[in-house]
Order: C-alpha cells, then sequence, then structure tokens
C-alpha cells in the first residue's frame, strides 16, 4: 500500500517567443509581477525548427527561457496555463497573437510542459490543460529526449538549459528540507 503525500516542489519556466524582443522584455517583466522574480534565463535563440508558427507570427522569431526563483507545487501549472493564454490574448493584434506564451516546470526527475493539444503522449490534468512530459532526467546521463520531445527541447543547448535549472532547483530544494 502506498500513502499519499504532497508532491516535492517544482521549478517553473515559461518559454516565450515572438518576433518582437521588446515584447519578450515586457512580458517578462508581467510575469515577474505575477510570479516572483527570475533567477536563470537563456539568451535569446532562434525559434526556427519548424514554420508551424510562421502564418500568425511571421518569420525571424526568437525565443527566450525564463525560469522563477519562487518554486511551486506542479498542480499549479494548470491555473499558470490559463494565465498565459490571456496574456497571449491580451497582446493580440486583430486576429493574430504576437506572442507565444509556453509555461512548464522543472522537477528533479523530468521536465513537464503545459499545453491546450491533446496527444498520446499527454496527460489531462484539468480545465482543458495537459502535461506534455518533456525531458526524464537519468543518473549519469542527465535529462533524456523522448519520441515525442520537440526537436528544439531535443538540442544539446537545451537539455544543458534545463540541466542548469536542474542544479538551481536542487540546491533550493535543500534549503527548502532545512528550513
Amino acid at each position: 500500500m502506498s500513502f499519499l503525500k504532497d508532491p516535492q516542489q517544482v521549478k517553473l519556466f515559461f518559454s516565450v517567443f515572438s518576433s518582437d524582443k521588446e515584447l519578450i522584455e515586457n512580458v517578462i517583466k508581467e510575469l515577474e509581477s505575477k510570479y516572483g522574480l527570475v533567477d536563470m534565463s537563456s539568451e535569446y535563440m532562434p525559434f526556427n525548427q519548424t514554420d508551424y508558427y510562421e502564418p500568425e507570427f511571421g518569420k525571424e522569431l526568437v525565443r527566450k527561457i525564463v525560469f522563477f526563483e519562487n518554486l511551486i507545487s506542479p498542480e499549479k501549472i494548470v491555473d499558470i496555463k490559463l494565465e498565459a493564454m490571456i496574456l497571449e490574448e491580451k497582446n493580440r493584434v486583430l486576429e493574430k497573437r504576437r506572442v507565444n506564451i509556453d509555461p512548464g516546470y522543472v522537477a528533479l526527475s523530468r521536465v513537464v510542459l503545459s499545453t491546450g493539444k491533446d496527444y498520446t503522449h499527454r496527460i489531462y490534468l484539468s480545465k482543458g490543460v495537459y502535461a506534455d512530459l518533456t525531458y526524464i532526467y537519468k543518473k549519469n546521463i542527465g535529462y533524456v529526449c523522448l519520441p515525442w520531445t520537440y526537436p528544439d527541447y531535443a538540442t544539446d543547448k537545451f537539455r544543458n538549459i534545463f540541466l542548469k535549472a536542474r542544479e538551481v532547483l536542487k540546491k533550493q530544494l535543500r534549503v527548502f528540507k532545512n528550513d
């Protein structure tokens, strides 16, 4: 028999992309006003692994991934995804989004993205939001991609960003445990 317990806290992150860097920075400031300070971020990276978003966003998209100092309980990702969608709508011009804001979290054992799209490997959470398991962690290897991991997330560059965030999370959880 197993005993139910609260899940370990996780590190919230957002992948934000647009063709407008100033808009990305403004969105990040707004996210900080809701979720606390960013303690780690990537550089701007070209978002060029797919042309799926070109009709809506145009070309020359860039992405920035930001990680937040405040840890969250994993089930909060549902409401955070819904809030991100509201923020996307707020920045819409006519029928087109100008920014894409995808929240997820880093756990010691995995990285999860949130999405509104169902697929065979995605687990329904609630309120129309699904969990997309992007990486699993294996000791002495690091984060391992899965058959459905997005091509950009499958790059060493991305995995290294998330490994650094995992190390930050590990330190935070030690401090949290000792408090």
